[in-house]
């Protein structure tokens, strides 16, 4: 088992693996942390876990061949990846893998989990994947004018909103700005680069690697891989003027007095006032409602103007009952915001 954490020895001890192992077709366990699974699958492939953000990490098993079944076509030795992703997790390996089939270089930062050091190893960087909020976390670090070499620009692992597309074209006007919907366990399933959140809805008939979706009656999202095996994701869309848009999970939904609020929803809106760079939202107990929702919010904004602006634009109940002033969102080791 290769343990791969956040600081630059470890990623490359884990780099070397995942190259010896996949020009050797063999097996390879990669975790996160140094607890070691309680069940390691021997066959070739990779066995890696998730990153337990709605819950305890699991052990998933993906074949060489899947792996690079989902690397994209395009590429070349002149590409320069910046690895923000920890190679343990499915869309690190996913970048590490890329640079293995095409031959290009990988910038491997002092740690993947701290912005400075990020932002320093992607001078010359021509490609970033990262979530949204590790985006944004780039960009109020004055991202855009030290990483000027950008020419794609992957968001992955959170949803993407209109938000933050639009920030990733005003930070980097000549980049092509994709997202892209994956999972450790159906891989990855659709993207678009339109620079509009969400997706088309034509994805869930026309997905990536032979991946299809529908939607379930209460809008989960269900992936039927190549070999039929169908991925229940526990992720919920909604179709909306044709296009699929992101609800939240279940366990993320806040219950204010019996009225499920989704996280994203209110925090879609939030990061479309001026003045907020970064939020985060989520539920707190109370003796009367059962939960109230918080907002805790990054930038130079007017409290009374935010909150007029969501009454505007939510429910009464999706309104932030407390709204939070903070330096920075806390995010996981995998890049995400914590709830």
């Amino acid at each position: 088992m290769i343990v791969a954490g956040p600081a630059e020895a470890d990623q490359r001890r884990a780099l070397a693996a995942i190259a010896d192992a996949f020009a050797a077709r063999g097996p390879l366990v990669l975790a996160a942390d140094a607890a070691p699974p309680e069940r390691v699958l021997g066959q070739p492939g990779v066995t890696l876990f998730t990153s337990g953000t709605t819950g305890a990490p699991k052990a998933v098993h993906r074949p060489w061949d899947e792996l690079a079944a989902e690397v994209s076509s395009a590429g070349g030795p002149d590409d320069r990846f910046l690895l923000t992703y920890n190679v343990a997790r499915y869309a690190g390996l996913q970048v590490a893998l890329h640079c293995l089939v095409h031959g290009a270089e990988l910038l491997v930062p002092e740690r993947v989990d701290d912005v400075e050091a990020v932002i320093a190893a992607g001078a010359s960087a021509t490609h970033l994947s990262a979530t949204p909020s590790l985006l944004r976390r780039i960009a109020m670090a004055h991202g855009a004018e030290r990483l000027t070499a950008l020419e794609q620009i992957t968001l992955g692992g959170e949803y993407a909103t209109q938000a933050v597309l639009d920030l990733a074209a005003r930070c980097w006007p000549g980049a092509r700005v994709t997202s892209i919907y994956a999972s450790s366990e159906a891989g990855a399933c659709f993207a678009a680069s339109d620079r509009l959140e969400g997706f088309p809805a034509e994805v869930l008939e026309h997905g990536r690697a032979g991946r299809v979706g529908r939607l379930e009656h209460d809008g989960e999202l269900v992936i039927t891989l190549a070999g039929g095996r169908e991925v229940r994701t526990g992720d919920f869309w909604a179709l909306q003027d044709s296009r699929l848009l992101y609800r939240g999970r279940d366990e993320d939904l806040i219950n204010v007095g019996g009225y499920k609020v989704s996280p994203a929803k209110v925090e879609r809106v939030l990061l479309g006032i001026d003045g907020v760079e970064d939020c985060r939202v989520f539920g707190r107990a109370s003796p009367v409602t059962g939960e109230v929702v918080v907002a805790e919010l990054v930038g130079e904004f007017d409290v009374a103007a935010v909150r007029a602006a969501c009454r505007t634009e939510l429910a009464r109940a999706e309104v932030p009952g407390l709204f939070r002033k903070v330096e920075a969102v806390p995010m996981t080791a995998a890049g995400k915001a914590s709830r």
